[in-house]
């Protein structure tokens, strides 16, 4: 099991562990696209960021206190979204996760991204 940062979002490096048999999960870029598009308002087609992608299957959990950067947050929500990114000939798991306080404000500016080789059947269990 490989856990990669933003550097390693790249279909290269997904390939390679793939030819290996082995499993990763990588944090994707917040500019990575999805495989939507949409039409602007210039009339112009655009993709649509995965970060902004509709993500159909999801999850909520409750945390009594979590930190981060040093910073406690008590009584925080974590939202779980999962769905599926292709690239070239291959399908790998997304995973979308946002925290927010107390009050509903985002803590992270941006969700976090994650791209991975691992079916999200396995990966729902544990989380």
């Amino acid at each position: 099991m490989h856990i990669l940062d933003r550097e390693f979002d790249d279909q290269q490096v997904f390939k390679f562990f793939q030819e290996q048999d082995d499993l990763f999960v990588t944090r994707a870029k917040v500019s990575r696209n999805a495989n939507e598009w949409t039409i602007n308002q210039d009339g112009k087609q655009r993709a649509v960021k995965l970060k902004e992608q509709v993500l159909f299957e999801g999850f909520e959990r409750h945390y009594d206190k979590v930190t981060f950067k040093k910073r406690v947050f008590q009584h925080a929500k974590g939202v779980f979204e999962c769905g599926t990114l292709s690239l070239a000939e291959e399908t790998y798991s997304v995973v979308r996760v946002c925290f927010y306080d107390r009050k509903g404000a985002r803590i992270f500016r941006d969700p976090m991204l994650l791209i991975t080789a691992i079916s999200m059947v396995y990966a729902s269990v544990g989380v």
